[in-house]
């Protein structure tokens, strides 16, 4: 959201269970059910007349009371699956499309064309910040990020309280959705527009800059196990490093050593033995005060490729 304090708790809706409201049914569960209740009462109406057949035909594949119960097990389950539908849609965290937009409409935030669902999520979530008429950081990340949240995927905004920053100064940094990181001209000249004199607070200096983007790339071999799928677990770890990439793409949060090596050289079943890397930390590193790319308060790093070769142990 952004770099600063806000005033509410940042909840991370992406950790939040799932309600327990929603039902985890099974297919099979259900139809076990059915067809155990189906049986009793059969038997229960054989003991009180005896003149009805016994139900015999349980193992044939032509059962027609197996058939029966697994159509109407289906329809149960489209039932079920329409109520837990409803449960999500009633949350900002789970609710999707035309549901999200009626969430969001509870804070006063509106889709805005070409707006996806993550984005809206999150500034809705911001919108309490917005609510303040002395003036927040979440709520300037708000009004910018309103203010072209297609193009925008984060705004963050200092105060003097960050070295460069003057008394006065209320300085909004923006991230770009772009692959590059920046920010389109449109966008920049409509964020600055969301701050006529006339809204802004009290002495407050706005100043709309766009962050310092600092590319890096991964590249590394893998020193793998004997007898690992090589190009299974390559593809594993660059799907690891591809998200420790995006989770580290937001201004302020510095790419480190330790989160690289992590992302690319963690794998649970113990098959990649080692890691040499070339790019973006090489040579020898100090584990005391191990580098790091950005984390400055005005900086973004940004990934622009990511390259696994592997080197595979002879089996034995």
């Amino acid at each position: 959201m952004t770099a600063a304090a806000t005033r509410f708790a940042q909840i991370n809706l992406q950790n939040l269970p799932r309600p327990a409201a929603i039902d985890g049914y099974t297919f099979d569960a259900i139809l076990a059910a059915r067809q155990q209740y189906f049986l009793g009462v059969w038997a229960a109406q054989v003991a009180s007349n005896p003149s009805l057949p016994t139900y015999n035909v349980a193992n044939l594949k032509s059962n027609p009371g197996f058939w029966l119960q697994s159509v109407d097990t289906y329809r149960e389950g489209l039932v079920r699956a329409r109520v837990n539908e409803a449960v999500l849609a009633t949350s900002l965290a789970f609710a999707r499309e035309d549901d999200l937009d009626v969430i969001a409409a509870n804070s006063s935030t509106e889709r805005a064309p070409g707006e996806g669902d993550e984005s809206l999520r999150a500034r809705a979530q911001l919108a309490f910040e917005a609510l303040s008429i002395g003036g927040s950081y979440g709520g300037y990340d708000y009004m910018a990020w309103s203010a072209a949240p297609v193009d925008i995927a984060q705004a963050a905004t200092y105060g003097h309280e960050v070295a460069g920053v003057a008394l006065g100064e209320v300085r909004i940094v923006l991230l770009g959705t772009a692959a590059t990181g920046a920010v389109p001209p449109s966008a920049l000249k409509a964020v600055k527009e969301a701050f006529p004199r006339n809204l802004r607070k009290t002495n407050d200096n706005i100043n709309i800059v766009t962050a310092n983007l600092v590319d890096y790339s991964i590249d590394a071999t893998l020193l793998l196990a004997p007898g690992a799928d090589a190009a299974a677990v390559q593809a594993a770890q660059w799907t690891q490093a591809a998200a420790y990439a995006s989770a580290r793409r937001m201004i302020a949060a510095p790419v480190d050593f330790g989160g690289v090596m992590a992302a690319i050289g963690a794998n649970a079943s113990g098959l990649v033995q080692g890691v040499v890397m070339r790019q973006p930390f090489s040579g020898t590193i100090d584990l005391a005060n191990p580098p790091a790319i950005g984390g400055g308060p005005f900086d973004a790093p940004i990934c622009t490729s990511i390259s696994l070769s592997y080197s595979q142990g002879a089996s034995t």
